[in-house]
């Protein structure tokens, strides 16, 4: 076979003169003080587009990105655990940040995603998702290679954003500790990324964080939140089975929404949350997704209901409180820093529980004692610790029971620094209220009044 002829480098080939093949540069390329490119190098050139609006416009060079920079492609992945491995190692875009790109406008992105009709699904899809995700949650405690499964759709970049951002910036906020298993990605993400309905409702809700830092968002996650509350309203009145797994996930995720963007709708939507828990069908749905659903239904109730009514607050934590801290993790070695945070936060808030239900008994005679010992719970943890950011509904009682100023200014610290790290506006709204509340107890019992003081959710 006769060997290819060797090319010369690629600066005489274009000037047409015959190269003399010397390495690692020719001789000639030197004598006209030429780059030379070698022999067997790639022959590209600066491009210079020859048509459209860039016509005769060269192509400008790529910046180098440093090592540290580069972010590796990720493997293909054929399952839904794998999909939301993809998801979660997604780095934060220049969106996630609150910076906004003058050529395609955030904002106006984001309102036409939430613009478009919500997709129609039957119970057979949502029995699909669930055996899907069920199936894949089997294959990785079953094998370190899981057979292949169908891929989820694609999604939009401008709702992947949305996701991601709701997996760093939301999801850690809403259990006590973040670890390995949070409900939020381990469920709710790969499910958002098969159903229109929860993929809408985490957009929304990581929309309303972003509206912090880009206030151009605030007016399309408003659109978007109305829109879910309606279709969830017309599948209701058209006789359409809204006992679902699809509509319990949706409306914890709206109620998530509410801690962010306080506003009084909180309180129809906790209505609907716990006649859906209520009514959903347990075999349908996996175990391990059933117990994360009902602790955080179990979290917003004995949270929320205190603050509709004094009424329903002294029946829950009369007859429930125990039962119903059930999303406090437990199950960390003693001893351990994440065991240390789960305990006080346990301690901070059956303590709390018991102030509110003296309070709405009229009996405060051990109020000071217990806000004292509350302090002491609550210094325990560093604002930046682990848990410490779950400690809201606590210092709240404690920081409108403190008769000593400085117990007072010790809770409201507390408040601002936890709202410094989650960014949740119903924080404010705690700090904001406080002092109002308080004039407010000094003439009846705040347990009574707290619905109409502040009708936004506080946790």
């Amino acid at each position: 076979m006769t060997p290819p002829k060797t090319k010369g480098c690629f600066q005489c080939s274009r000037r047409r003169i015959i190269c003399d093949l010397g390495q690692p540069h020719c001789r000639k390329c030197k004598q006209k003080g030429l780059e030379c490119s070698g022999l067997g190098r790639i022959r590209f050139v600066p491009g210079v587009a020859s048509r459209g609006k860039f016509k005769n416009s060269r192509i400008p060079a790529i910046q180098q990105v440093s090592e540290e920079q580069q972010i590796p492609a990720p493997a293909p992945c054929s399952t839904v655990a794998g999909r939301r491995e993809i998801l979660l190692a997604v780095r934060p875009s220049h969106s996630d940040t609150g910076e906004k790109d003058p050529e395609s406008p955030l904002a106006q992105e984001v309102d036409l995603l939430f613009s478009s009709p919500i997709a129609e699904q039957s119970q057979g899809d949502e029995t699909a998702s669930i055996a899907i995700l069920q199936k894949a949650a089997q294959q990785l405690s079953q094998a370190v290679y899981p057979t292949p499964q169908a891929w989820l759709p694609p999604i939009g970049h401008h709702a992947r954003m949305l996701l991601s951002h709701f997996s760093n910036a939301v999801a850690p906020v809403m259990v006590v500790i973040d670890g390995l298993k949070n409900g939020y990605r381990e469920f709710i993400l790969p499910l958002a990324c098969q159903d229109n309905l929860l993929q809408r409702a985490v957009g929304v809700v990581a929309a309303q964080h972003l509206s912090q830092s880009q206030p151009q968002l605030k007016s399309a996650a408003e659109k978007g939140q109305k829109a879910i509350i309606d279709r969830l309203q017309r599948d209701a009145l058209s006789g359409t089975s809204v006992f679902t797994t699809t509509t319990w996930i949706a409306l914890i995720v709206l109620l998530v929404g509410e801690t962010i963007n306080p506003s009084s709708s909180f309180a129809p939507l906790l209505r609907m949350l716990l006649l859906t828990a209520q009514n959903c069908n347990e075999d349908t749905i996996p175990r391990e997704l059933h117990d994360f659903l009902t602790q955080q239904t179990h979290m917003f109730e004995i949270i929320a209901r205190p603050q509709l009514s004094e009424q329903e607050g002294v029946e829950i934590i009369s007859q429930s409180l125990f039962n119903r801290l059930d999303w406090i993790p437990h199950d960390f070695p003693p001893g351990s820093e994440h065991n240390l945070a789960v305990e006080i936060s346990h301690k901070t808030f059956v303590e709390a529980f018991q102030i509110y239900l003296g309070r709405a008994k009229g009996d405060s005679t051990n109020t000071h004692a217990s806000v004292k010992k509350l302090r002491s719970l609550v210094s325990q943890l560093s604002p930046s610790a682990h848990g410490a950011h779950a400690l809201v509904w606590p210092c709240f009682v404690a920081a409108i029971e403190s008769v000593d100023p400085d117990d007072r200014a010790f809770f409201l610290q507390r408040l601002a620094q936890i709202h410094s790290r989650t960014r949740f506006g119903n924080v404010q709204a705690a700090i904001d209220s406080i002092p109002r509340i308080c004039d407010l107890n000094e003439t009846s019992s705040w347990t009574s009044s707290l619905a109409d003081a502040l009708p936004v959710l506080i946790m």
